[in-house]
């Protein structure tokens, strides 16, 4: 929208108020994402192991992720977030299973002890601001398969600049593990999920404050694959992106999924339909954004683990593109069930 200033001619543009379309943010730094991502652990590898690796990239560009450094130790089913200067990742299946790791996004390097989440768990839902991340659903480590075994109502938070163990943020509306989780730092969605079966259910809450989660839609609406979880989320100031998942019924793929829905923030209905993967996916949960981009990596794409990239351009729909691969580390790179996040460089 042009806005004309009282003393000079000629006018400027107010990047918030543009009529007829939502805009991006002139000023980045107020959020909690930027232009460097990383993504963090994961299973992969022949065989397949636990991993500690960190990999990163440059969102703005295509290519190869480059190695950052390593995680305290191996895990799988973790999730992270970040404040743009420093990422959190917490829970997985590996023993004890309650520790959250962080890492200064700009500088290489291994990740560091910040404390520990309330309870022991997997397969958290994660979202940041720039004060506070936010750690949701989950299960106990100890259950054999994923998914597999009943999830969790508990949504823990930390104070990104400090370090410590989490407080008691509230409870989710249901019992879930492996749900889509996102935030464009302000309000965190998230959705679908497991508790012995895939659901489609989606819940918001208000990072800033403490208190409950609230449900306001449903996946797929007018599919068949809604009921989905263990996939990727990411979002930008405006809008919340999922792609793959888990089915909880076999469609076209057996009980992989290519979709990519979206839901925009401040408009809390049913999720729409986005595009596609570049193939049907689960276990791709190393998804993570800019500004601009959101990028989804990894996963089990059919019997063989994959170490690619897929990218979309957040704010238009359609199709995901080839960004690039993570790194190979000695061929033992494929990997799924990995954490993701961006910050500042």
């Amino acid at each position: 929208m042009p806005i004309r200033s009282t003393v000079k001619s000629e006018p400027y543009y107010d990047q918030f108020s543009r009529s007829g379309d939502v805009a991006q943010s002139p000023y980045p730094w107020i959020f909690p994402f930027g232009d460097r991502g990383l993504f963090l652990g994961g299973q992969g590898g022949s065989p397949q192991e636990d991993r500690e690796w960190i990999d990163y990239l440059n969102i703005t560009t295509t290519g190869d992720a480059a190695d950052f450094g390593d995680l305290i130790d191996g895990n799988k089913v973790i999730q992270g977030c970040s404040n743009a200067a420093r990422g959190v990742v917490a829970g997985g299946s590996d023993s004890p299973g309650n520790i959250i790791q962080y890492n200064t996004i700009a500088t290489l390097g291994n990740a560091t002890d910040f404390g520990d989440l309330s309870q022991a768990r997997r397969g958290v839902a994660a979202g940041g601001s720039k004060t506070r991340g936010v750690f949701a659903g989950g299960q106990s480590p100890s259950p054999g398969s994923v998914p597999g075994g009943s999830g969790q109502n508990t949504i823990d938070y930390v104070t990104m600049d400090t370090t410590g163990d989490a407080s008691d943020f509230g409870d989710l509306p249901y019992d879930r593990t492996g749900m889509y989780g996102s935030s464009n730092g302000t309000v965190m969605i998230i959705g679908g999920g497991d508790n012995g079966n895939e659901a489609d259910d989606i819940a918001r809450l208000t990072i800033a404050t403490t208190g409950n989660a609230v449900d306001f839609g449903s996946l797929d609406p007018s599919g068949s694959f809604g009921y989905k979880g263990f996939g990727g989320a990411a979002s930008d100031a405006t809008r919340w992106v999922i792609g793959g998942g888990r089915l909880n019924q076999p469609g076209p793929a057996g009980y992989r999924t290519d979709q990519i829905e979206y839901v925009n923030y401040g408009n809390y209905t049913n999720s729409s339909d986005f595009g596609n993967l570049r193939s049907p996916v689960f276990f791709d949960t190393g998804s993570t954004s800019n500004s601009t981009r959101g990028l989804f990596s990894g996963g089990d794409a059919g019997g063989s683990v994959r170490r690619y990239i897929d990218f979309v351009t957040i704010q238009t729909t359609g199709d995901a593109s080839d960004f690039g691969d993570l790194v190979n580390h000695g061929g033992s790179g494929p990997r799924m069930l990995h954490a993701a996040y961006s910050g500042q460089a």
